[in-house]
C-alpha cells in the first residue's frame, strides 16, 4: 500500500483527512500542496 499512499501523494492535492483514511499522520500543510 506504500505505492498506493505515494500515488495520492502526486496525483491528489492529499488533505489530513485524505491521509487519516490511508492511516497516516494528519500534517498542518507540510504534505498538503493543493491546500494551506
Amino acid at each position: 500500500s506504500a505505492r498506493l499512499r505515494a500515488a495520492v501523494r502526486t496525483q491528489a492535492p492529499a488533505r489530513g483527512s485524505d491521509f487519516s483514511i490511508f492511516g497516516l499522520p494528519k500534517l498542518p500543510g507540510i504534505d498538503r500542496p493543493g491546500e494551506r
